[in-house]
């Protein structure tokens, strides 16, 4: 796997990169109005947005949803005391990354947060040409943390034993229209991310909206290992995954072996 290495960071400097918060905040607020003007029902923040489900879901669900979320967030914000955690740091900056390599070809949002707290999924990914969503990101686990192995081990298990992840602020693309419509999905291919909070800091505090830098094309590439790795494992019991999902992790299986022989 990709090894990943930063400068040490002095113990008595201040953690939180404010200003390379707000370029990567930026970006994200550029993409999602470029996504929105292509039709995709995104937030400033790139999550899915809810308000794009009103002629898919009665009134009564969507309020509910907004209601159990708005709270979440309310939680969260008070248990951070204002600071992005390690999960939202990471959840921002790699979509921004993924966005960067793969965005000519996929689209690359957040998750509804509903989604993300019920679903277990943060990111999805979907082809531009046929709308296919081939697959979603779970939440992160620190690669350090002893949780790490038992996230592995959870995410296999829910690929084979529960058929992928299922989203209920999922995207399709109505093939005569060439529309993104609301749709509800099933049988996604799940993988997870994870990396230490000390590297997520220093790759935001470097973070430059228009190049693609060398620790970031670093990450890009651990990512991609990491995400073989995943595929290798998942490969295994592909013969007792749903039709669906077999298609969905045969497409992202091509996109990721061709971006790893581009290394």
């Amino acid at each position: 796997m990709e090894h990943l290495s930063f400068q040490k960071r002095n113990p008595t400097e201040a953690i939180g990169p404010i200003e390379g918060m707000e370029k990567l905040t930026a970006f994200l607020k550029s993409t999602a109005k470029s996504l929105r003007a292509e039709g995709v029902p995104v937030k400033d923040d790139c999550r899915i947005d809810l308000e794009a489900y009103k002629n898919y879901y009665p009134e009564n669900v969507l309020s509910r949803d907004r209601q159990r979320i708005s709270r979440i967030q309310k939680e969260w914000q008070e248990k951070a005391a204002g600071q992005e955690g390690a999960g939202e740091k990471l959840e921002m900056l790699k979509t921004a990354v993924f966005h960067k390599y793969l965005g000519q070809e996929f689209i690359v949002v957040r998750s509804a947060l509903r989604d993300d707290v019920d679903n277990g999924v943060d990111n999805v990914i979907l082809e531009r040409k046929t709308g296919n969503v081939v697959c979603a990101f779970d939440e992160v686990a620190d690669i350090s943390s002893p949780l790490y192995q038992e996230k592995a081990a959870k995410i296999l298990e829910k690929n084979v034993d529960h058929s992928g992840a299922s989203l209920k602020y999922g995207l399709g693309l109505d093939l005569k229209t060439k529309k993104f419509v609301p749709t509800a999905l099933e049988n996604i291919p799940i993988f997870y991310l994870a990396l230490p909070e000390e590297y997520i800091n220093e790759l935001i505090k470097n973070f430059n909206p228009s190049v693609k830098s060398q620790e970031e094309i670093k990450l890009f590439s651990y990512f991609v290992s990491s995400l073989q790795t995943q595929i290798k494992a998942l490969d295994l019991k592909i013969s007792i995954l749903p039709p669906k999902m077999r298609q969905r992790l045969e497409i992202f299986q091509e996109t990721i072996e061709k971006y790893s022989r581009a290394k």
